[in-house]
């Protein structure tokens, strides 16, 4: 399971330039699949490091002009991995954005 999310974010990825600011989309569903990957396998050692990863896709994001989209993607990050270390970080970036 953790494969098949992750193929998502290899397509967002090699989407990123030709769609532009469209791109949002795929990157925002990669992170909900991984997240729900997380939730389903808690246990799995390939989603052990989640957290962090969703943080930087949205930093990644940011740095692409997509604030909305890493908006997004960390909101993710605090709705379905509300304790993990990276949530914290996910509600300052959430915070700075709209400051």
């Amino acid at each position: 399971i953790a494969e098949a999310a992750r193929s998502f974010l290899a397509q967002a990825r090699s989407l990123a330039a030709p769609l532009g600011l469209r791109a949002r989309g795929p990157f925002v569903r990669a992170a909900r699949e991984l997240a729900r990957a997380a939730e389903a396998h808690p246990e799995n050692p390939a989603l052990a490091s989640l957290g962090g990863e969703l943080l930087a896709l949205g930093d990644e994001l940011t740095g692409l002009g997509l604030a909305e989209g890493a908006v997004e993607i960390w909101r993710t990050l605090l709705e379905r991995l509300p304790t993990d270390p990276a949530a914290r970080a996910a509600a300052t970036r959430i915070a700075a954005t709209y400051a």
